[in-house]
């Protein structure tokens, strides 16, 4: 068996995603820093190996953002529904919630099939007493608990930045962490998503194939449905849950910033055969740039951090023939990426040998 930090290949139709040791790079090993920094340059996703660090503590972090969302999400959905905001986000907003089935899906003429709950880091993180806390007591109770999530996932996508910044050569006046600074006005959250369970909600189905906005996007999940586009390709590969592990990966943001160095991926979630009557919660830190970041995408257009934020999400809420128009969907100008059930790519898994 080759050990979990071996390249990215090809085998039999499978890839193999790499695997980055969360305690190596806080230990500064030159040779994670370079599996790292291969890993976002190729496919822009990757394995990070979170076990046996701070003595458990982002595992802690991880289960309770669990709790945090089954206890929102149990919530009636009269209830959930009071905190919906469909709006551009702007540095005043704590939080905001979408029912599923309120945008485009994964296959073609069905919605799509999560709810999602996004909680604004910067925000939340001067709320002193939970009793002020402007959301649902299932929220506000937690509230230390979330703040200590958010600030140690935080911590790891700086860690990230900084050595991808040393792996490049970058100095302090071109190192990605200049864009991303602790406390600065930034429109980064932790999302808690849940996934419908198709059998029962054929209608809306798991999430439209799309790049991500942000920076960095770090993901916990128990249950599979991911999947992935090498860039270039047509075929879809399934990354596979992995206990004590989350599947980081770049988004739009860091590609830009980086002149187009780092890979953003295109990927969706569709329902896996294997995890029917499983509903998918997901835990997804998203950081993105500082509101006033400056940055070209690959078109040559400048744009700021949020407006970039709120552009893509805007295209998320658009109509199908809106999201097929130009590149800010998928990074593929007239590209939609819909899912044919019952042409199912399965035997694609991204697997680690």
């Amino acid at each position: 068996m080759a050990p979990d930090l071996g390249p990215e290949t090809e085998a039999k139709g499978d890839i193999t995603l790499r695997v980055v040791s969360l305690q190596k790079l806080i230990e500064g090993d030159k040779d994670t820093t370079s599996i790292l920094l291969k890993a976002c340059t190729d496919l822009g996703f990757f394995y990070l190996d979170c076990r046996e660090v701070l003595s458990g503590r982002y595992t802690e972090d991880v289960t309770n953002m669990y709790a945090l969302a089954k206890d929102f999400y149990d919530m009636p959905q009269e209830e959930k529904s009071k905190w919906l905001v469909d709006r551009d986000h702007d540095e005043h907003m704590v939080m905001g919630y979408k029912p599923a089935g309120h945008g485009n899906g994964p296959v073609e003429g069905k919605k799509d099939g999560f709810e999602g709950l996004m909680l604004m880091e910067r925000p939340i993180s001067k709320i002193a007493d939970s009793s002020l806390f402007p959301g649902p007591e299932a929220i506000a109770r937690q509230l230390s608990q979330l703040k200590e999530a958010i600030s140690d996932f935080r911590e790891i996508s700086m860690l990230l930045l900084t050595r991808l910044s040393e792996g490049l050569g970058l100095d302090g006046s071109r190192a990605y962490q200049r864009y991303h600074r602790k406390g600065a006005v930034c429109p980064t959250a932790l999302g808690l998503l849940k996934y419908t369970l198709a059998e029962k909600e054929p209608h809306k189905v798991g999430q439209i194939a799309h790049t991500d906005a942000g920076s960095l996007s770090i993901v916990f999940t128990e249950v599979a449905g991911l999947q992935v586009q090498r860039p270039q390709e047509e075929d879809w590969y399934y990354i596979a849950p992995k206990p004590g592990h989350a599947v980081v990966n770049v988004g739009d943001s860091l590609r830009f910033i980086s002149d187009g160095v780092l890979a953003s991926s295109l990927h969706r979630i569709i329902p896996h055969k294997d995890e029917k009557g499983r509903h998918k919660y997901s835990i997804v830190y998203l950081l993105r740039p500082e509101m006033d970041a400056e940055f070209v995408d690959a078109e040559g257009v400048a744009w700021k951090g949020l407006d970039w934020t709120n552009k893509k999400h805007a295209v998320f809420r658009a109509t199908a023939q809106e999201q097929a128009k130009g590149t800010y969907l998928t990074g593929r100008d007239g590209y939609v990426g819909h899912w044919d059930p019952e042409v199912d790519q399965e035997s694609r898994t991204i697997t680690v040998e």
